[in-house]
């Protein structure tokens, strides 16, 4: 499919082998993500067909995006990445139904391997629907699952991101403050996709009382604060960073962290990345 439409628009180009490449490792077979992962299955479906109608069929030419690039940007935070008119409309039709009905972030076998690893139950909050939290309950990993408005405990609609979407796991009514409670000291928190221009993030790191923290989402981006990166930076220290499949209009990862015996002073301008 992709060589015939290509005829029609020249002789194959360095893209276009980055493309193939792309379409060979998305075709071969995961024997560790089994049927679960729906999410991630439904993700590979629609990467190869964007290559198809996309790529191949010249709607996704480098020169148009360069014309869609702005003069220049202070600030990424709240804009979607600069793409031509069709692949943006694109992009959000893409995205925005399984990012409701299963997560924000997608979950590959070798994220789910990387908590596994962390070798102490889960506490997580902010949960949605509880998709990662089901991964991690497959692998033998205890998760109790938190949401200030779980979808389907609350009114229709009251969660704003998830609706009154069916859940995968029961997910409990609950707030960061709860996290203080001894008894999710032996445990690591777990936040996926936290909220953006919002307090959540860091009410969760600052209420928090063990010393392992699990976050799936975007730096200087679409989830969590400034001011939450800013106190990652300052009292939890970066043990290792997993990157995730991403949709075309984000730019998120999976990173552990462990609490810092003392905080750094202030580091003007550093990022924890």
């Amino acid at each position: 499919l992709l060589g015939a439409q290509r005829g029609a628009h020249g002789p194959s180009t360095w893209l276009d082998r980055i493309v193939d490449a792309q379409c060979a490792w998305l075709t071969a077979p995961d024997n560790a993500l089994g049927t679960d992962n729906q999410l991630m299955l439904f993700w590979r479906a629609r990467q190869l067909e964007a290559a198809a109608l996309l790529h191949a069929g010249g709607v996704s030419d480098p020169h148009l995006y360069a014309d869609a690039l702005p003069p220049s940007s202070r600030s990424t935070r709240d804009a979607d990445p600069p793409a031509p008119p069709l692949v943006l409309e694109w992009r959000r039709a893409v995205r925005e139904w399984p990012c409701a009905l299963f997560a924000f972030g997608v979950p590959s076998s070798e994220a789910v391997d990387v908590l596994v690893g962390v070798g102490v139950p889960f506490v997580e909050m902010g949960a949605g629907t509880g998709y990662w939290a089901r991964l991690l309950r497959a692998r033998g990993v205890s998760v109790v699952a938190f949401d200030a408005e779980p979808p389907e405990r609350t009114l229709p609609g009251s969660n704003e991101f998830h609706g009154g979407c069916m859940t995968f796991v029961e997910v409990e009514q609950g707030e960061p403050n709860i996290l203080s409670e001894p008894r999710w000291r032996g445990h690591a928190l777990l936040l996926c996709y936290p909220p953006p221009r919002s307090k959540m993030a860091l009410a969760c790191l600052r209420n928090f009382c063990g010393e392992l923290f699990a976050h799936v989402g975007e730096w200087l981006g679409d989830t969590g604060s400034c001011a939450f990166e800013r106190h990652l930076l300052s009292h939890w220290e970066l043990i290792r960073r997993e990157p995730l499949p991403l949709w075309g209009d984000t730019s998120d990862d999976l990173s552990l962290w462990r609490r810092r015996a003392e905080p750094l002073p202030k580091a003007g301008g550093s990022h924890p990345l």
